[in-house]
């Protein structure tokens, strides 16, 4: 996906105005629901060595912080680790928005809440919401952008 993104904006940054992302995101925050759709205004970086600051995105009401990780978080402690510095895991934008940023090209994010990181879920219990989950993060789409 990096790569592929940044030939693409490499290509084309002179035409695109603004990236905006759709995806789904484990929760850390006990506070969110599951399959609500919340706006990101900041993305961390965590891989099990390493720890980035964040970068922040356009500015949203409301919004919520997200961290990715290159690995699957599905342990109580990994999670409570997390839950101190954002409100939900992803494992795709902390990417998207440092190379739309190395273009100076703003970012906007979405994540709808797909599970709870603190408890196991395996990948088949997403893999069966997600025609769910496309039909929800559109609708947003189209209710926000068309």
């Amino acid at each position: 996906m990096r790569k592929n993104l940044f030939n693409y904006l490499q290509e084309n940054s002179e035409k695109i105005k603004k990236v905006i992302n759709f995806g789904i995101s484990g929760k850390l925050n006990k506070d969110l629901k599951l399959d609500a759709i919340y706006s990101i205004e900041s993305v961390s970086f965590y891989d099990e060595v390493i720890m980035e600051t964040s970068l922040k995105l356009e500015n949203q009401t409301n919004a919520k912080r997200c961290v990715t990780s290159i690995i699957p978080v599905s342990n109580f402690d990994l999670a409570e680790s997390l839950s101190k510095i954002a409100d939900m895991v992803d494992m795709e934008l902390f990417e998207i928005v440092k190379i739309s940023n190395s273009f100076n090209i703003p970012v906007l994010s979405f994540k709808l809440i797909s599970d709870d990181a603190h408890s196991p879920v395996s990948a088949n219990e997403i893999i069966n919401k997600s025609n769910q989950f496309s039909d929800m993060l559109y609708a947003r789409f189209k209710n926000d952008f068309l």
